[in-house]
């Protein structure tokens, strides 16, 4: 069955999140994509945050961003995604209007974020709930050089096992996510006789893809929602990252699974 929030993206309760990366600097080989611009905050970031949660942070060319953080403690185990859009200009990054979706029975909450970076060097700041309860998290992170290379659907090729997250549902059964060499998505839960479809496309900045998934009838979580997002894959990891919000920003589903 499908647990709160799909996809697995890299901010206790949502509350205790934070968005930020760290990690940092790893190189995973492949064809170089168009670089960022000097001096603005788009990149791959992996980090740490103050609430003892391991991130995966993805700030897109356009300015939008997915942050997958997980448990409390438990660097395997997603604990949510923070998704929205931002402005970046020297040095100091802005985002008035993120989402914390969290998988750990907590309804979406709005935050805002504010980081200083240097460009694909390292990105640290604050994540600011307004509450209630009124939080502040800080995170530090380190920029992934696996960024600057070419999204590529024949290494993503392949078959993942984990659990599939939404906010209206909840599993902890997990199921795998095939992607075929065209972009192609399939899955289907067993159990809950669920299944949800879509297709994935490499984006022209960047180790990254975009998604779009469609559930199948009830009882699938979000029935016949069709969702768009994000997808990376870790390749040094083998771990595949995936976010589709809804259309309201009301809802999420999310993936982390292990390439089998």
């Amino acid at each position: 069955m499908y647990k709160k929030t799909l996809l697995a993206l890299s901010l206790a309760a949502a509350a205790a999140f934070i968005p930020g990366c760290g990690g940092g600097g790893d190189d995973s080989g492949g064809t170089p994509s168009t670089p960022a611009a000097t001096g603005n905050a788009e990149g791959l970031w992996k980090g740490t945050s103050s609430s003892n949660r391991t991130l995966t942070g993805l700030v897109l060319d356009d300015g939008s961003y997915y942050v997958f953080y997980s448990a409390v403690g438990v660097s395997a185990v997603p604990g949510g995604v923070i998704q929205g859009s931002s402005s970046a200009s020297g040095g100091t990054f802005s985002s008035g209007n993120g989402i914390d979706f969290s998988v750990e029975n907590q309804p979406p909450r709005p935050v805002s974020v504010a980081a200083s970076y240097i460009a694909k060097t390292q990105f640290n700041g604050t994540v600011t709930y307004s509450g209630p309860p009124a939080q502040t998290v800080s995170f530090t992170s380190a920029y992934s050089s696996d960024y600057d290379n070419a999204a590529s659907l024949a290494a993503l090729e392949g078959r993942y096992v984990g659990v599939v997250h939404t906010l209206s549902s909840a599993s902890t059964v997990a199921v795998p996510v095939n992607i075929d060499g065209h972009g192609a998505l399939t899955s289907s839960d067993p159990l809950l006789g669920c299944t949800f479809s879509g297709s994935v496309s490499p984006r022209s900045h960047g180790n990254v893809f975009n998604v779009t998934l469609t559930f199948g009838a009830a009882p699938c979580p979000l029935p016949g929602q069709k969702l768009t997002g994000i997808l990376y894959f870790d390749s040094a990891g083998g771990t595949l990252y995936l976010a589709a919000p809804t259309a309201a920003r009301d809802d999420l589903a999310l993936f982390v699974g292990k390439r089998s």
